[in-house]
């Protein structure tokens, strides 16, 4: 159906509700969602026809309905980036929390000065694929100046907002382009891998295990942690898990946020709980100790890397190494970090603190932010993963 508009006409999609072909008077064509939201018109503009294919356009304008239906607004996120700092802001505010710690910041300002010149002015978030395509051939002056293999890693750390790219993958800025070296494992799991992910951890017969997996990935604690979580440690009114100092790398009480999702489990669990411990096992230490076997069968059962084993040709999924347990409190964080999450909040979220300056910053913020952002990031999760269940 052709809609006029000024000298635009928009085609809508019999297929997706919201999604728009625009033509131009002069031919041009732009894929454009477009809906009511509140009672107010909401125009997002989605890319170029064809550099965008109609089924990348469905797709992008399905993940629009969804984030629409849970009640949130994805022209939000395009509002966000006008707001939003610039690489070398970005770069600057690593060096004040993190970078001015470290032994090897001297040569870090100096390589984020010579090779990555050209991008310090650009948002973060639309940060182009160029960024880790050929970061070597961009050095000050123009001249082609090889990148030392160290460059590309001493510069990422402060690069944690994830982006979009052509594929439907979420990226990360120069993570990508990192030289390669033995991989102890993948990061995080990426949007199109939650859907199997969820799939294959619902089907697992053990409800204990899997309990310990969803709590590890709400909470973005370390897998020890969840493995000794105890009850004197939950405070359900609160909606808070405090671990004792003598169970934290820093060395200091550690104060995790329980999200609904976490809630939930732990409700359900307190219910039957015959032990002081949330996940009670037979060993010597009457907890449950790290569930490897049983996180190798539920990868397995999701078709995504196991440790050990070749993955088939043409298997989905990012190259690099195999998921482990550590990789869902990285996954935690790298999704408040796509959500735009700051890196004092993701820091206080996951319990970081290096005993210098950090921890102070972390100790400013209050945990109404911080538990936003964990919600913001499990909700996200919720939605690439196509979950809507209660645990």
């Amino acid at each position: 159906m052709g809609l006029s508009a000024a000298k635009h006409v928009y085609f809508r999609d019999t297929r997706v509700p919201g999604l728009c072909l625009r033509v131009s008077s002069t031919g041009g064509k732009v894929f454009v969602f477009y809906r009511k939201i509140a009672s107010r018109p909401e125009r997002i503009v989605l890319g170029k026809y064809p550099d965008l294919t109609i089924e990348q356009a469905r797709g992008m304008a399905s993940k629009n309905n969804s984030v629409i239906a849970t009640g949130g607004n994805p022209a939000n996120s395009k509002r966000e980036i006008s707001n939003e700092m610039n690489l070398k802001e970005l770069f600057a505010q690593f060096g004040e929390y993190y970078g001015q710690q470290k032994r090897t910041w001297p040569e870090m300002q100096r390589q984020f000065g010579v090779y990555l010149q050209k991008w310090h002015m650009r948002k973060i978030s639309p940060l182009s694929r160029s960024l880790t395509s050929s970061p070597c051939t961009h050095a000050s002056g123009g001249s082609a100046v090889p990148t030392p293999r160290t460059a590309p890693s001493n510069c990422s750390a402060p690069c944690l907002t994830g982006q979009s790219s052509g594929d439907g993958r979420t990226r990360t800025p120069l993570r990508e382009y990192a030289p390669t070296k033995r991989s102890n494992g993948r990061g995080f799991l990426l949007p199109e891998e939650l859907p199997q992910f969820f799939r294959a951890l619902d089907a697992e017969p053990n409800k204990d295990i899997r309990d310990y997996i969803y709590l590890s990935l709400f909470t973005g604690a370390r897998r020890s942690n969840v493995a000794a979580m105890s009850w004197p440690q939950i405070n359900f009114n609160r909606a808070v898990w405090s671990i004792p100092e003598d169970q934290v790398k820093a060395g200091e009480t550690l104060t995790i946020e329980l999200l609904p999702e976490a809630l939930e489990i732990l409700e359900r669990r307190k219910q039957t709980a015959t032990s002081e411990w949330v996940f009670p096992g037979t060993g010597a230490t009457g907890h449950l100790v790290e569930p490897k076997k049983c996180w190798r069968r539920v990868l397995e059962a999701a078709g995504l890397p196991v440790a050990g084993v070749a993955r088939a040709a043409g298997n989905s999924g990012q190259a690099g190494g195999p998921l482990r347990l550590h990789d869902l409190r990285r996954t935690l964080g790298s999704w408040q970090a796509i959500g735009g999450s700051s890196l004092p909040i993701i820091g206080k979220s996951l319990g970081h603190a290096d005993g210098s300056s950090a921890t102070a910053v972390y100790a400013r913020l209050n945990n109404v932010p911080v538990r936003k952002s964990m919600e913001k990031a499990v909700r996200a999760m919720r939605i690439a993963g196509k979950v809507r269940r209660k645990w």
